[in-house]
């Protein structure tokens, strides 16, 4: 997991000011940034304050993004791409539910990445095929499977 949050990190210091980003982090339930209200900016100091978040947290839990997916997909301007990162066994969530989600409004591209364990390679492959999106395995640093 840190080595997702670590990349989530570099990806939100390399966008240009005028992106704007919006972040839900799950495992049982889902989290959002404190600070987070609606899209954010990414101008420096909003940057800032959101990576020195993600270093406070603590991830733990189970693998169950169906209400971050939920929560994005809810948003009235809905994201041009989501990275769907997990590392971990995804639990009772399938692939045409998420279609289903996306289907409904603007349609969003969805990048899935697994780090260290590809137990739900099949479903983040699928995920990312039926929303036009790219499926990327992240070995863990130890070298992993």
């Amino acid at each position: 997991m840190a080595t997702s949050m670590r990349e989530l990190a570099r990806s939100l210091e390399s966008l240009p000011d005028y992106a704007e980003f919006y972040i839900v982090l799950f495992s049982t339930n889902f989290i959002e940034p404190p600070m987070q209200k609606g899209w954010t900016r990414a101008r420096k100091s909003a940057v800032r304050q959101v990576v020195r978040w993600l270093s406070q947290l603590d991830p733990n839990g189970g693998t169950q993004p169906r209400t971050a997916f939920l929560q994005v997909f809810s948003l009235t301007v809905r994201p041009d791409v989501i990275f769907f990162m997990t590392d971990g066994q995804v639990q009772d969530f399938t692939a045409e539910e998420c279609a289903t989600l996306n289907d409904r409004g603007k349609r969003t591209v969805i990048n899935t990445i697994a780090f260290g364990d590809p137990s739900s390679q099949d479903l983040l492959k699928e995920i990312a095929r039926q929303s036009g999106g790219l499926y990327r395995f992240v070995p863990s640093q130890g070298g992993g499977p």
